[in-house]
C-alpha cells in the first residue's frame, strides 16, 4: 500500500510539474508608441489609400545574444504592421486626411527593419536599436519615395530588462512615426 501511495504521489507531482512547464510563456514586447500630436489641420479633404507592410524576414523585435548560446528571440504582442496601420490612420485623420481604399493617391509604408539587438554578457549588456521605414507616395503622375531611420543604444549592468528595452523601442518608434506624419515634403506631395 505504501508503494502504491508513493507511486501515486510521484505521478501527481510529475503531472503538476508538467502543467507548470506547459503554462510558461515566452516574454513578449508590448509595442504601443505614444506619439505627441499637434492638433493642426494640414490636409483639406485630401484622401489617400494607406497600405502598411512588414518586409522583415523575421518577425521578432528583440534578439538577445549570449556567448556560446542560441539567440533568444522576443516577438511583439501584436503584429507590427497592424499596430502601425492603426496609429498612422489615427494621426493622418487628425490632420484632416481621409483614409480610403478608393483614393487615387496611394501611400505605401513598409517596415524594413525594427530590431533591438542585445549583446548580453555576464555582468552587463549593450542594446542597439534600429528602425527603418520606407514611405512611397504615388500621386499620379508623380511618385515620391523616402526612407526614415532611427538608431539608439542602451547599456547597463547585469541582465537586459525587457521593460526598459520596450520603453526605449516605443519612444524611438514614436519619434519616427512623428517624423513621417509631420514631414513637410510628404505633406506637400500629397496636397499637390
Amino acid at each position: 500500500m505504501k508503494k502504491f501511495t508513493l507511486i501515486k504521489n510521484f505521478t501527481f507531482a510529475l503531472l503538476i510539474l508538467n502543467l507548470f512547464a506547459c503554462t510558461t510563456t515566452k516574454p513578449r514586447i508590448v509595442v504601443a508608441p505614444e506619439v505627441a500630436t499637434k492638433q493642426s489641420v494640414v490636409y483639406q479633404q485630401e484622401s489617400i489609400a494607406l497600405t502598411i507592410t512588414d518586409l522583415r524576414t523575421s518577425r521578432h523585435i528583440i534578439q538577445i545574444l549570449k556567448e556560446n548560446k542560441a539567440a533568444e528571440l522576443i516577438n511583439s504582442s501584436s503584429a507590427l504592421d497592424h499596430i502601425l496601420t492603426t496609429k498612422f490612420t489615427q494621426l493622418f485623420q487628425q490632420q484632416g486626411l481621409i483614409v480610403s481604399e478608393n483614393s487615387n493617391i496611394k501611400l505605401d509604408i513598409a517596415i524594413s527593419k525594427a530590431l533591438i539587438s542585445v549583446q548580453q554578457n555576464l555582468v552587463n549588456y549593450k542594446a542597439n536599436t534600429e528602425i527603418i521605414i520606407q514611405v512611397k507616395v504615388n500621386n499620379p503622375p508623380k511618385v515620391l519615395t523616402k526612407s526614415f531611420r532611427i538608431r539608439g543604444t542602451n547599456e547597463g549592468p547585469f541582465k537586459a530588462d525587457i521593460a526598459v528595452l520596450s520603453r526605449d523601442f516605443n519612444q524611438q518608434l514614436a519619434q519616427l512615426i512623428e517624423q513621417i506624419v509631420n514631414d513637410t515634403e510628404l505633406q506637400t506631395f500629397i496636397t499637390n
